[in-house]
């Protein structure tokens, strides 16, 4: 209760703290030009074009953009139990998280997030908001650039970081960090954030957004970013996850709806040639 209580000071403080010297305006497009403004909207193939190296992705665990790869079924089927669960509650937003560090949940949400790409008709943002230990970029083996930060702090219009991979025929989108943020907790509980986060639902309103946030028993970001999601997904390592690390995240997490429990990390071996 004390931590929850300490988060919503944060939240309450980071609106007079935040970007101190710096524009405050959430900057969505570029200023004018002869051209005119960019319109808003998530626009199909709209965003800096990323080729994703095969390597890069099977060194990184990365397995879902490959049908022929049995390991991508597991994902198929959490995919399917995401959306059931999430049209039945129209649900948008969804944050994905852990109890502690070393549990996989980027590569989880990775892989998730690339097995929603195959579908046809299907439309995805993937967010990177673990400000103190952002993945998501080096994982894929993007080129550094402006990243959601900056966005927060004024210094870049949305469409500046908005990376597409070629995966997803232009409906798959990425919103990475390049680099950890020193006021992590600030930036997550600002306005700066909420609006974003409202402006994303907008230009999507059928789409899923999906958050990568950092361990839930680690730092206050998550239990400060929780008004912003409509549900959570809460990844534990076989063999590190205790029983009271889950109940301890679960008390966390509070009313916000978890949508489940996924257990990476297992040892358990194929059957009948079906590895989950």
């Amino acid at each position: 209760m004390e931590r929850i209580k300490e988060a919503v000071e944060i939240a309450k403080a980071a609106r007079s703290r935040l970007g101190e010297g710096e524009p405050r305006e959430l900057r969505t497009t570029r200023p004018a030009d002869g051209k005119g403004k960019r319109k808003s909207g998530f626009v199909p193939g709209d965003g800096e074009p990323a080729h994703l190296e095969p390597k890069q992705l099977k060194a990184m665990r990365i397995v879902a953009d490959d049908v022929a790869d049995p390991r991508s079924r597991g994902f198929e089927m959490l995919r399917t139990q995401v959306f059931r669960k999430m049209s039945d509650a129209s649900h948008q937003t969804l944050g994905i998280t852990s109890p502690s560090a070393g549990c996989g949940k980027t590569v989880c949400i990775l892989n998730l997030a690339l097995s929603i790409a195959r579908l046809p008709e299907r439309s995805i943002t993937l967010v990177d908001l673990d400000l103190r230990k952002p993945q998501i970029a080096s994982c894929l083996g993007l080129p550094a650039g402006p990243g959601v930060d900056d966005v927060l702090r004024g210094r870049a219009p949305l469409e500046d970081i908005v990376v597409v991979p070629e995966i997803g025929k232009g409906r798959f989108r990425i919103l990475p960090i390049y680099h950890a943020s020193r006021n992590a907790a600030e930036l997550i509980a600002s306005s700066q954030m909420a609006e974003l986060v409202q402006l994303l639902r907008a230009q999507d309103p059928t789409g899923i957004i999906l958050f990568d946030l950092p361990p839930v028993l680690a730092v206050d970001d998550v239990i400060s970013f929780l008004p912003q999601l409509d549900s959570v997904l809460l990844v534990v390592a076989s063999g590190q996850t205790t029983v009271s690390d889950i109940s301890n995240s679960e008390r966390l997490l509070g009313a916000t709806e978890i949508m489940g429990i996924v257990l990476n990390k297992s040892e358990e071996g194929a059957e009948a040639g079906y590895p989950y």
